[in-house]
């Protein structure tokens, strides 16, 4: 395993922007009970503020681990299994016509090429998000670098699915999960059953 103590192993700190978001929803509650001269609908108040700032540090926690950690090992996995003496720049220049088929078909947007070719500079690897990012293991690393033949690349992996492209996967479906809430928060339950499943990946694909 890596030396050292990368951050997502740690309890993540949530400051800015975060921070705002917390003193916003804060200064919302605390106006609304400051009108009100009941107190025990003060104290109710006082308690809808507390759970909602957990819920939403759940869900920010989260999504940090996601989309830092999680995107940094996806990259790696990529990159490390690209063919031999390639970089990300040499392999998407020799698949420039499969990648064009791919956007006249809008399977890649015009955003997204715009980040895998821009103009006058080599592609920007820290410009690329998760969906780009498989997006590209499915088309441009080799088919004998992947682990295992058959891969479901749009249903989330069985428990016993455990190669590093199945982790990638499941980095990918922690992010669904958390896109597709109606708001920034996350109850305890789904925070430590995504955060468990989400650790074991990283781990793995750290090992």
């Amino acid at each position: 395993m890596n030396g050292g103590s990368p951050e997502w192993r740690t309890q993540i700190p949530m400051r800015t922007p975060v921070g705002y978001i917390m003193l916003y929803r804060y200064l919302t509650f605390s106006i609304a009970c400051y009108s009100m001269e009941n107190t025990e609908i003060n104290m109710d108040c006082d308690a809808e503020l507390v759970d909602t700032q957990s819920l939403g540090r759940n869900y920010f926690r989260l999504a940090r681990l996601t989309m830092i950690a999680g995107t940094e090992q996806i990259r790696k996995c990529i990159l490390n299994n690209l063919p031999a003496g390639q970089t990300l720049h040499t392999v998407l220049d020799r698949n420039r016509n499969k990648m064009e088929d791919l956007r006249r078909r809008h399977i890649i947007t015009e955003r997204q090429w715009s980040l895998l070719y821009p103009q006058n500079s080599n592609v920007n690897l820290a410009r690329i998000d998760i969906t780009l990012w498989i997006m590209l293991l499915k088309n441009i690393v080799p088919p004998s670098r992947l682990p295992v033949r058959n891969i479901r690349w749009d249903k989330a992996p069985s428990d016993d699915e455990n190669e590093w492209v199945h982790d990638v996967l499941r980095i990918r479906e922690t992010r669904n999960s958390l896109s597709h809430l109606i708001r920034p928060e996350l109850d305890n339950d789904s925070f430590n059953r995504l955060w468990k499943y989400l650790g074991n990946a990283l781990l793995r694909l750290d090992w």
